[in-house]
C-alpha cells in the first residue's frame, strides 16, 4: 500500500494501531498518552473549527499553544484542514521584549497576518489584533 500524504498515513495508523499513540512528559514528570485515534478525533474536530471560521487551505496559521499535545494537535488539525502552519513559542506578553515576543510579532507581519492558535489569552497589548486569536479550546468545540 502505497500512502501519498501525512494525512492517509495518520488515518492508516489509526486503522492499523489505534491503540498506539504519542506520550507527553509534562514539566511536573506526569506523562499523558493520546492514542493515534484521538489525534486524529481531536484534530478534525480542530480542522472543523478552522473551516467554520472561514478558514481555507492554502491559508497561513501560527500556532503558540502552552502544551505539546495541543500543538501536535493543533499542527494535524492544519494539515487536514489543508493550512500552513507554523509553530512558535508563546510569548507572556508582546511588551517583554523578548526573544519569543520579537519572533511572533516578525512572523505575523512576513506571513501576512495569520490567525494565532493559542492555549490562553496573554496581553497583545494592542501589538497584535486581538481578532487575530483563537483559542485552541474554543477551535476544537
Amino acid at each position: 500500500m502505497q500512502l501519498q500524504t501525512l494525512t492517509a498515513y495518520l488515518r492508516h495508523t489509526v486503522e492499523t494501531a489505534p491503540d498506539q499513540g504519542i506520550y507527553y512528559v509534562h514539566d511536573n514528570g506526569s506523562i499523558e498518552k493520546q492514542t493515534y485515534d484521538e489525534l486524529l478525533r481531536e484534530a478534525l474536530a480542530l480542522a472543523c473549527g478552522f473551516m467554520n471560521d472561514g478558514k481555507l487551505p492554502g491559508e497561513k496559521v501560527i500556532i503558540a499553544t502552552l502544551t505539546n499535545r495541543q500543538t501536535i494537535t493543533s499542527l494535524w488539525g492544519c494539515f487536514l484542514a489543508g493550512l500552513v502552519p507554523t509553530i512558535l513559542t508563546t510569548p507572556l506578553s508582546l511588551n517583554d521584549k523578548s526573544q519569543a515576543a520579537e519572533k511572533m510579532l516578525n512572523v505575523y507581519e512576513n506571513l501576512d497576518h495569520p490567525i494565532i492558535i493559542i492555549s490562553k489569552p496573554f496581553a497583545s497589548n494592542g501589538m497584535l489584533p486581538e481578532s487575530d486569536f483563537r483559542l485552541f479550546d474554543q477551535l476544537t468545540r
